[in-house]
């Protein structure tokens, strides 16, 4: 916060800064790029020169050199001045100085040498220089950028005011260094997390971005490659392009734009195109000595810039109004962008009053900025679609699975309902058929071996009968189809009395209508109780037990206690039973607590939410 604040306080005043006052500059083009400063400084006197009415001169692509004459009028006290050449990428600066009809060169320098020709430290060419108290002083600065681009900005400013104004700049510069870094780092983290090519590419359209304003301002030449000046005449374009196509990668993974189509192959295009360029600047050549082929290689440039743009309005413009919301915050970047850099162009031009403004220094800086904070705005509204899309479709999996899930044990109660009844229906009425049989058998006259052994065979179909209905009973708890859980449940509390094993007391609340219950899930929950209730009487060696049982609005609360040995034994019968009632419980999105008493026994806790155990009324 305090960073923004700062760079307000900074902005306005910059933005109302008034303009430094201009003493008398003129200009000529040398066309044939062959003139030495003897002939310029005839045809200065033959007045052959035009003079600067603003700051700006703009010959576009140019394959001249130009000369600028600086004539200062004499002063009474003379004083020191800064003469500064805005454009920080020109190829060849020479300061020439008029001095008793003799012409002196003071200064080469350039972004074709090493940064340290230049006199003073700075991203600009300034030359210092003073008036005379007596005589006129006349300065010639030759501007030497044939076959390329070339804007001239020029302006005499006093010392100390410019220094005032480069601490400002390189705080404003800083800042906006230190947000680069932490939306690249942002970006990388990102990446790293989600495994997603989306931040790497936005990491890196950031980054290159940055160098790419950073070559524009001269920053990079002035503290990274300073010993470089071949990469310097070449930055400027590589940066450019490798910015342009991580944008069209990031805009393409952005917007979730379809692989196929015109716009797809149209976007590959204009890549292919654009590594290319990048490709031609980047190969280590010196290309000084062929300037056609440079200049027609940065007129296809600037034309598949041109290009980009209109292609990244189209998709933007295109997605927006197809209510692709992603589209409007990558709209909305591109338009600050271009804003910002409409604005310093303007204020270059001279039409404007605040040439020397926050604006005419970092309106592309700011307004890349500006763009970089709107999209990561949008990362994170993507970010957050995208979990909710991914909540969403786990719920519905979720959903399905429990559908399924359902489903599955539907079938198995059903089918094992089948198998109950046939065992006690068809088996059970056999067995009993062959017990009669038997029983009729035995009533004759018959020797007592034989007698004895069909005793004892219909002792095995006692004992095979019995355990078919034991079997029938675990398939499906018949007790709880005929008489309703609540009955179920104290029919079998009331078969544990009449064991006169254990006394227990149990209280059943609710449970009144039951039709909404899911009947695999009333029959888990009689399970649940089931073998809850046979772990006390197996294995608590308690004399008393209680068993209570609510039904709530939400949920259902089931608890019971014993005054046992509690849970010290370390029978394997006993864990797995636990771990059936466990798994049952958390099938069904429940909890359960099993704590010891002080006194002695085991407190038992289960709660079971009601929406897992009803059908779902909508």
């Amino acid at each position: 916060m305090q960073l923004i604040l700062l760079s307000l306080v900074l902005l306005l005043q910059n933005l109302f800064q008034p303009p430094t006052g201009q003493k008398e500059v003129f200009i000529f083009e040398d066309p044939s790029n062959s003139m030495n400063v003897t002939a310029i400084h005839e045809a200065f006197e033959d007045g052959e020169f035009d003079r600067l009415h603003t700051k700006d001169y703009n010959p576009g692509f140019t394959k001249s050199t130009f000369w600028l004459a600086l004539r200062l009028p004499p002063e009474e006290t003379p004083n020191k001045y800064y003469y500064v050449v805005g454009n920080p990428h020109i190829n060849w600066v020479d300061l020439f100085e008029v001095k008793n009809d003799k012409i002196n060169l003071i200064n080469e320098t350039g972004d074709h040498l090493p940064f340290d020709s230049r006199p003073i430290n700075s991203r600009k060419f300034v030359f210092p220089i003073q008036s005379s108290s007596s005589t006129e002083s006349l300065y010639f600065v030759k501007v030497d950028k044939h076959h390329e681009s070339l804007q001239i900005t020029q302006e005499l400013v006093a010392i100390d005011q410019y220094h005032d104004t480069q601490l400002s700049e390189q705080l404003i510069s800083g800042i906006f260094m230190g947000m680069v870094i932490l939306l690249v780092i942002f970006g990388l983290f990102l990446f790293l997390t989600m495994k997603d090519y989306l931040y790497l590419f936005y990491a890196a359209f950031i980054l290159s971005g940055f160098l790419w304003v950073s070559t524009n301002l001269g920053l990079g030449y002035q503290i990274w490659w300073s010993d470089f000046p071949m990469f310097e005449n070449k930055a400027r374009p590589i940066f450019s392009c490798a910015q342009a196509i991580t944008a069209l990668l990031f805009i393409q993974a952005f917007l979730k734009l379809k692989k196929r189509g015109t716009i797809y192959y149209i976007n590959t295009a204009l890549v292919y195109v654009g590594i290319a360029i990048l490709i031609f600047f980047a190969v280590p050549i010196d290309y000084s000595q062929f300037p056609e082929l440079v200049l027609s290689v940065l007129i296809i440039h600037n034309t598949w810039n041109l290009l980009l743009v209109i292609q990244f309005l189209f998709i933007c413009v295109k997605e927006s109004l197809q209510a692709n919301r992603n589209a409007w915050f990558f709209l909305l970047a591109f338009t600050a962008l271009i804003a910002f850099s409409i604005i310093e162009l303007v204020a270059h031009t001279g039409k404007i009053l605040v040439y020397d403004s926050y604006l005419s220094k970092h309106g592309v800086q700011t307004g890349y900025m500006v763009t970089a904070v709107i999209l990561t705005f949008g990362l994170v509204y993507r970010f957050n679609n995208y979990k909710k899309d991914q909540e969403r479709l786990l719920r519905n999996i979720n959903q399905q699975q429990q559908t399924h899930s359902e489903q599955i044990r539907e079938i198995q109660q059903n089918e094992r309902h089948r198998i109950a009844e046939q065992l006690h229906n068809d088996v059970g009425s056999m067995l009993s058929l062959a017990s009669l049989q038997l029983s009729s058998i035995r009533n004759e006259d018959l020797a007592d071996g034989i007698k004895s052994k069909i005793n004892i065979a219909e002792d095995i179909i006692h004992q095979a009968n019995g355990q078919i209905q034991t079997i029938s009973h675990l398939l499906v708890p018949f007790h709880l189809q005929k008489l309703g859980f609540a009955a179920a449940i104290s029919y079998l509390c009331d078969n544990i009395n009449h064991s006169h094993q254990i006394h227990l007391e149990y209280k059943i609340i609710g449970f009144e209508r039951m039709t909404n219950y899911k009947k695999p899930a009333i029959i888990d929950l009689y399970r649940i109780i089931q073998e809850l209730l046979s772990n006390i009487v197996q294995h608590s060696s308690a004399k008393n037990a209680f068993l209570q049982i609510i039904e709530h609005r939400d949920h259902i609360n089931v608890v019971a206690e014993d005054n046992g040995k509690g849970i010290t034994s370390k029978d394997p019968e006993l864990k797995e039973k636990e771990l059936s009632i466990a798994s049952k419980i958390h099938y069904l999105n429940g909890k359960i607590e099993v704590l010891n008493k002080q006194e002695g026994g085991v407190l038992v806790y289960i709660q079971i939410p009601l929406n897992n155990l009803i059908h779902d009324e909508s």
